[in-house]
């Protein structure tokens, strides 16, 4: 009976272990978080001769991650151009660069889901949970 109760009691332990590991936290990437966390993004941004915004976003990594970054213009509410870029980042850093016509800058935004990854140089496999960043262009723009 004893045995039994022990081993029921790490089942659910071990349960929600698993769901631990799956948590997703969410962070806003403001001018006021890049103040307090300088060392996590570089974010440089000009304006073009042409009118356009220019975007060079730098996520800094302290180690090997698995990157989903996710590119979104929209124009008013509506869907202009979605962008997916999926990497495994070894070291150093991950650059992104693009450029964005004024009127689309409001709401658009750039998102960068980052997980842990395991397995061998060719075959690695990324882990559930991790961070989401969510960078609002217009909090940037000049």
């Amino acid at each position: 009976m004893c045995v039994f109760v022990r081993l029921t009691a790490m089942t659910v332990v071990l349960a929600f272990a698993a769901e631990a590991s799956a948590v997703v936290i969410e962070v806003p990437v403001t001018p006021a978080f890049l103040k307090n966390n300088p060392r996590a993004f570089s974010i440089k941004v000009k304006k073009r001769d042409d009118g356009r915004i220019e975007f060079t976003i730098v996520r800094n990594l302290s180690g090997p991650r698995y990157l989903v970054s996710s590119l979104a213009i929209r124009r008013s509410s509506s869907l202009v151009l979605e962008s997916r870029f999926p990497s495994f980042v070894r070291k150093g850093a991950a650059t992104y660069y693009f450029t964005v016509a004024p009127e689309h800058i409001v709401n658009s935004d750039l998102q960068i889901s980052e997980t842990y990854f395991t397995g061998a140089d060719k075959n690695p496999i990324p882990l559930p949970g991790g961070m989401h960043y969510k960078i609002q262009l217009r909090d940037f723009a000049p």
